[in-house]
């Protein structure tokens, strides 16, 4: 884990997150999750696991839907998955 991610809830399929030392909110829409083939359980390690895989210097908005982030990570789904069965 990294010690410049910060991640808590913040409302229904919604997080507050710090990645390195930048704060935003994180949404995850069911469509998301079901693609993923992952339950609302695991939704919050899936937030963590995508962020820490954020490439640094990612260009970011205040507000983003984990798809958004998935998208800056090479092999997203597999590494999500990888990490939350492992």
């Amino acid at each position: 884990m990294s010690d410049d991610l910060d991640v808590t809830a913040d409302g229904p399929h919604a997080y507050s997150a710090t990645l390195r030392g930048r704060p935003l909110r994180v949404t995850v829409a069911g469509s998301t999750l079901a693609a993923l083939g992952l339950t609302g359980v695991e939704e919050p390690l899936a937030v963590r696991r995508t962020l820490e895989a954020v490439p640094a210097g990612a260009e970011l908005g205040d507000e983003v839907e984990l798809a958004e982030l998935g998208a800056l990570v090479p092999a997203w789904r597999e590494l999500v998955v990888a990490r939350l069965r492992s």
